[in-house]
């Protein structure tokens, strides 16, 4: 497995891994499901407003897409695993590539949205070893935000 910035022309790469991830795994990145997903991918993957990571086999196929977005001083980090890779650390691995974009952008601190059970989300926030904030919001979500190294991270 490789990592790799991705852009637009990485939509039917992405498409397709978003066709092979279970409702359920496409409802905890996307609270609209299936369709919101596929609607999203191409603002997501235009660079105008953050940046995107995959992580591909040698074939090209993604097994994983992370997106780091610029939102003022934060950054917000988002990550879809397919269900067969996952607890494999793919996004670890994705989660470490844009912690380390959004501590080269400067950026002062990093915040994702997840539900409240989505522990693979929660694991590797909780691995990367950043000082983390749990804050509760309505509809059973959960933003969990950590500051940001001036330099480099573990």
């Amino acid at each position: 497995m490789w990592l790799r910035r991705v852009g637009e022309a990485d939509l039917p790469a992405a498409l397709d891994l978003h066709a092979r991830c279970s409702p359920g795994n496409l409802a905890q990145r996307y609270p609209g499901g299936a369709r919101e997903a596929d609607d999203y991918l191409r603002h997501l993957l235009n660079g105008r407003h953050g940046a995107s990571v995959a992580a591909h086999l040698g074939t090209g196929q993604l097994v994983g897409l992370g997106h780091v977005l610029w939102d003022g001083p934060e950054s917000e980090v988002a990550l879809l695993v397919a269900d067969d890779w996952q607890r494999r650390g793919v996004g670890g691995a994705l989660l470490g590539a844009l912690v380390a974009l959004a501590v080269a952008r400067h950026s002062a601190g990093l915040y994702a949205v997840a539900q409240a059970g989505d522990a693979e989300l929660l694991g590797a926030l909780r691995a990367t070893g950043l000082p983390l904030t749990e804050h509760p919001e309505a509809d059973d979500a959960l933003v969990v935000s950590a500051p940001l190294p001036s330099r480099g991270v573990r």
